[in-house]
C-alpha cells in the first residue's frame, strides 16, 4: 500500500497541519529538484498541489488560534 504522507515525511517534509506538508528549499534550482521528486512519486490516486511562497511570504505567515469548543455532538461520539 502505498503512503504518500510517509514518502513526504521520509523525503524533509514537516506536516503544517492535516494533509497540508511544507518544505524549506534553497532556491529555484532545489525547488525544480523536489518538484520532479513530487511528480515522481505521486499518490496512484488523489491530487498533489504545489505552491511556491518566498521566505519573506512565509515569515509574514500568521497563525491565529481561538478557544476550543466542545460541540455536544463531538464530545458523544469520544463516549
Amino acid at each position: 500500500m502505498y503512503n504518500s504522507a510517509v514518502f513526504l515525511l521520509n523525503d524533509g517534509y514537516d506536516m503544517v497541519q492535516w494533509s497540508v506538508y511544507g518544505r524549506l528549499l534553497c532556491g529555484a534550482d532545489d525547488e525544480q529538484k523536489h518538484l520532479k521528486r513530487l511528480i515522481d512519486n505521486l499518490p496512484p490516486a488523489g491530487s498533489v498541489r504545489c505552491m511556491t511562497v518566498t521566505e519573506k511570504q512565509f515569515a509574514g505567515i500568521k497563525l491565529l488560534v481561538g478557544s476550543p469548543v466542545l460541540r455536544k455532538d463531538a464530545a458523544m461520539r469520544h463516549n
